[in-house]
């Protein structure tokens, strides 16, 4: 048995009386974090790193630009928030379309280029997998679990509005997107294209990084890449496999990758405002 999963057995065991399991649960965690940093674990080293990290790249986070996900999951939108190159929702940062679910890049350019139309038509409640989904997109609403379409309709037209309104806006936008595996250079390439018309008005980059592949050949130079493999077990929602020297190591370097891009983004607006 590992060191984590002995901290979290003995957390459970002294929780064990508390019978409120929401307050049961706040305080076992509170026991695991006890625990962790009474013993210097490497969970807690490494947490000690990613809050330095935060601190420092909060800084450069002072509202002057735009960092959107387009997918293909929730990686791009914790991670940032997490190492403090985006907003955390609680900071009053709006949740957008792409954030939270799974889109497909061939997905993500259709929608970019019909302005989301007929997107809610196929979209079905799975009561098996008790999220929402659209087959024939190819979409994953794993985080909504409410089997209740009026507030999922009302809640993605929200976010939807939300993506438009930080395009058409003049801040400099940075769009991240990402795949876990293989992938066409064209797809890339025409989200681009797309992103390009819509953002004529002002400054934009795009950084697509592909995990676990290499990069495809052909892809425009104007979009950033970046190509790493996960380290083994890795999983960007468990924190176990984050609070490691492998994950830390994995998550700083697409953190500072994408640091380097916004800093070259706003020293390009910068530019184009003093000329």
């Amino acid at each position: 048995m590992t060191t984590k999963k002995i901290i979290r057995r003995i957390a459970k065991i002294i929780t064990l009386p508390i019978i409120n399991s929401e307050k049961r649960k706040e305080k076992r965690q509170k026991v695991e974090n006890f625990i962790h940093k009474f013993l210097n674990t490497e969970q807690y080293r490494c947490e000690q790193v990613f809050n330095r990290y935060y601190g420092e790249n909060k800084k450069l986070n002072d509202g002057s630009y735009h960092l959107i996900s387009l997918g293909e999951n929730c990686f791009g939108r914790m991670t940032f928030s997490y190492w403090g190159l985006k907003p955390r929702k609680a900071d009053g940062e709006k949740t957008m379309p792409f954030d939270i679910s799974i889109h497909p890049l061939k997905t993500v350019n259709s929608l970019l280029e019909t302005k989301f139309k007929s997107y809610f038509d196929d979209i079905e409640y799975d009561k098996e997998k008790q999220y929402w989904v659209n087959p024939q997109k190819n979409i994953l609403f794993v985080h909504d679990l409410e089997n209740d379409r009026k507030l999922f309709e009302e809640r993605y037209r929200q976010r939807i509005q939300n993506l438009y309104e930080v395009i058409e806006d003049n801040k400099p936008c940075l769009f991240f997107c990402y795949r876990d595996g293989e992938v066409d250079a064209s797809d890339i390439n025409k989200l681009y294209e797309i992103l390009n018309k819509l953002c004529a008005h002002k400054a934009f980059k795009l950084v697509y990084m592909v995990f676990n592949a290499p990069l495809p050949e052909g892809i425009n130079k104007e979009i950033a890449t970046y190509q790493q493999n996960y380290p083994k077990g890795y999983r960007h929602m468990d924190k176990f496999t984050k609070y490691t020297s492998d994950g830390l190591s994995f998550e700083q370097g697409v953190a500072e990758f994408t640091k380097k891009q916004i800093q070259n983004l706003l020293l390009k607006q910068n530019k184009k405002a003093s000329d």
